[in-house]
């Protein structure tokens, strides 16, 4: 079967949803037919339908005649189905974060408006044209994901998002949100390395602690910054935390990690993790 869309033959049946559709553009080709029952009421010679919301059999007691029929729902068209099903398609990676809170409504709205404005070319497949706009939604609102992490769920290669990134960025003027999002950031792996509450505390509290070295040292709080604060936290507090797990969920390299933490200690004295143990962010301060 050909899409009518792009030209490919690649397609795939979706039990879930009773629809097979392009593998490289996602248009649904054939909507699984479904059953529509016609039913006679008492007294009457003329049959009425199943609304399609209740599609089966539907006895009141007053009908004595049923007929079934075999029709396809028209109640959407394909431009309209394959809008819809690229929005499921934002709703799975989003829901793969597993955030506290909603923006499917926002990822809704920008996935529309991208269609309308052409931003979705033919070869583009579902899976990148989600992880764009789901991208997007979440740095406008200020929250501090890695495009790499909302790539994880398809597999994406970041510099397929990245070139679908620049076109929507160029839409919306580059309108995303400037707020401090280091405190999420700590707070969100803090709480992917532990269960316990209070370890998330206490990197906050560290956070504070070096936010205000880093701003007297002028030290760049890059990317692993957030990993540097958990991990320094787990040496301080005898968490007992790896470095490799830390740069697992984190998605920061360990090299990376052990150059800013050096920078971080570096006006303490200290040139090494291990002379943190025992210590506090009292002690540590009274050194400087």
């Amino acid at each position: 079967m050909r899409c009518e869309e792009c030209g490919s033959r690649e397609n795939t049946f979706d039990e879930r949803m009773g629809e097979r559709v392009c593998d490289d553009c996602g248009l649904v080709l054939v909507q699984e037919i479904f059953e529509q029952t016609t039913l006679r009421g008492s007294g009457s010679d003329e049959f009425r339908n199943v609304s399609e919301k209740g599609l089966g059999s539907v006895f009141d007691g007053k009908l004595n005649t049923v007929k079934h029929t075999w029709v396809s729902n028209q109640g959407q068209s394909d431009k309209e189905r394959t809008i819809i099903r690229g929005i499921q398609t934002c709703n799975i990676v989003y829901s793969s974060l597993n955030l506290p809170f909603k923006l499917t409504e926002r990822i809704e709205e920008v996935y529309r408006n991208c269609h309308k404005e052409g931003l979705f070319p033919k070869s583009l497949t579902l899976e990148v044209r989600a992880t764009a706009v789901v991208y997007f939604v979440l740095k406008e609102n200020g929250t501090p994901i890695p495009l790499s992490h909302v790539c994880v769920e398809y597999g994406i290669k970041v510099s397929q998002a990245n070139r679908l990134l620049g076109k929507i960025n160029k839409l919306y003027k580059n309108r995303v949100s400037r707020k401090n999002t280091k405190d999420f950031e700590i707070k969100r792996l803090a709480e992917k390395m532990t269960d316990d509450p209070l370890f998330s505390s206490l990197c906050v509290e560290t956070h504070i602690f070096f936010e205000k070295v880093c701003n007297e040292h002028l030290i760049h709080m890059g990317k692993s910054y957030p990993s540097c604060i958990v991990y320094i936290t787990s040496v301080m507090n005898n968490y007992r935390m790896s470095m490799k797990v830390i740069t697992e969920e984190s998605m920061v390299g360990r090299d990376a990690i052990w150059r800013s933490m050096k920078k971080m200690i570096a006006p303490f004295g200290l040139t090494k993790a291990s002379q943190l143990k025992g210590k506090t962010l009292n002690t540590i301060g009274d050194k400087k």
